[in-house]
């Protein structure tokens, strides 16, 4: 049987419910905390309403709040709860949103999480900025299929969202592409954060930003295409710079320059005594970039057989690394 699993961010309107089943010591400190006025007497809040009238395996709530308040909220709300402490500057942006969100919906549904069972994904929409619900939603449709929940008044209730963004968006997008990319082309690259530093003003420069700006955002391997010279390791900054890894390293390995017999020792390092010559334990490029990303100039020059692996790449960092640019001259 799957496990359902629900998610929601905590809202106002929750926190404000919890506080009125505080002692009164403690309800004007919640209050600050949360910046509101007064608490909610009547009514459970969204979350807890919809506690009560479903019964869910895992329940994980993201919570922009001081980390007191969501564990007062779990002992409150009750059940198998999870809190996700989530560090927002603005929960109305929709970047940092979406990557956050993205992350831990990632994390929630590993194998390991769910301990290897199929799940059944829940999102109570109801909670959060309204930034919050769009991007539920936009997720919810896509990457990670839902059923969604909205509360209101004491009532809970399964919601239908009446379009696929698969089934019914993307054939069309895919049929005229080039008029779904125009708006990629708007911006000049000293107008996009972390892209100051590309050279150019033509569209099919403000293109390639925009494209690159789009893919900072997920955690999936780029391929840059370029003649020497056009400025491939610029734009692996600008996307390093942008994505939610630009705190982690940014590391560079030029395949052309390592011999054929040591390249694969410098992209997955090597155990002590593994081949001649290996005195000591070595971190490989994988290692060294984990959470952040790795640069792979000139890859197209690696051994057919080296390829092979780094197509295998999943298998082979076991997850720690998801973020390969690579670039083909």
């Amino acid at each position: 049987m799957k496990k359902r699993v629900l998610v929601s961010w905590i809202g106002h309107a929750d926190v404000r419910s919890m506080a009125a089943d505080q002692p009164k010591s403690q309800q004007q400190k919640i209050l600050d905390m949360i910046r509101a006025e007064s608490i909610l007497k009547d009514g459970s809040g969204p979350i807890k309403t919809l506690l009560k009238a479903e019964t869910f395996d895992q329940i994980h709530l993201l919570s922009n709040y001081p980390f007191y308040i969501g564990t007062r909220f779990r002992s409150w709300a009750g059940g198998p709860i999870k809190i996700h402490n989530i560090s927002l500057k603005n929960p109305t942006d929709y970047g940092e949103v979406f990557t956050v969100v993205d992350k831990t919906l990632g994390s929630i549904f590993s194998l390991k999480s769910l301990g290897g069972a199929d799940a059944e994904l829940c999102i109570h929409l109801s909670p959060g900025t309204p930034t919050m619900t769009a991007i539920w939603v936009l997720l919810g449709k896509s990457r990670y299929p839902a059923y969604f929940y909205q509360t209101h008044k004491g009532k809970a209730w399964k919601t239908d969202i009446p379009f696929d963004l698969v089934m019914d968006f993307l054939p069309e997008l895919l049929s005229e592409p080039d008029r779904h990319l125009q708006h990629l082309a708007s911006a000049k690259p000293e107008e996009i954060e972390g892209f100051q530093q590309i050279a150019g003003k033509t569209q099919a420069i403000r293109l390639a930003v925009g494209r690159a700006n789009k893919a900072a955002i997920r955690d999936v391997p780029v391929l840059i295409l370029g003649e020497s010279g056009t400025g491939k390791e610029l734009f692996a900054h600008a996307i390093h710079a942008t994505s939610h890894r630009k705190a982690k390293p940014f590391f560079v390995l030029n395949c052309a320059a390592v011999p054929k017999e040591l390249l694969e020792s410098e992209l997955f390092g090597h155990k002590k005594g593994a081949f001649t010559g290996a005195t000591s334990d070595r971190a490989g490029a994988f290692e060294s970039a984990n959470g952040g990303t790795l640069f792979l100039d000139e890859v197209g020059e690696c051994d057919p057989v080296i390829q092979a692996k780094l197509l295998c790449l999943p298998k082979i960092t076991s997850g720690q690394v998801k973020r390969g640019l690579r670039s083909v001259l």
